[in-house]
């Protein structure tokens, strides 16, 4: 994911919405703690104890630093988000990538071309 990509935030639970808009500003996969400790610092929703986990488990995670914009002042839910044809069918379960008519369809559900 390349420095300056927009990235939004979809809550799975307890309400499925689109809530938080951030730009990145570094993103790489790590796989040493003390390098991941330094690397996310207290801005992780993970504990560390969880991160050493994953480490663990998969050998390396992706760390992707980021800057927050704004949450959200309208979240949008999953059903509009997908009549709108902003998600296909179903809520992403991982990170994705919005194409373009993805992109375009979320701005506008606020009313932006």
């Amino acid at each position: 994911m390349p420095t300056g990509s927009l990235v939004m935030f979809y809550r799975s639970t307890p309400e499925q919405r689109l809530t938080t808009m951030g730009i990145v500003e570094r993103c790489r996969r790590m796989s040493d703690i003390g390098g991941i400790a330094s690397a996310i610092g207290k801005r992780s929703v993970y504990a560390l104890a969880d991160v050493e986990e994953m480490v663990k488990e998969s050998g390396t995670i992706l760390i992707i630093n980021f800057r927050l914009i704004a949450h959200l002042p309208r979240e949008i839910p999953l059903e509009e988000l997908v009549n709108s044809n902003v998600f296909n069918k179903r809520p992403p379960q991982s990170i994705m990538n919005l194409g373009e008519d993805s992109y375009l369809a979320l701005k506008g559900l606020y009313g932006q071309k």
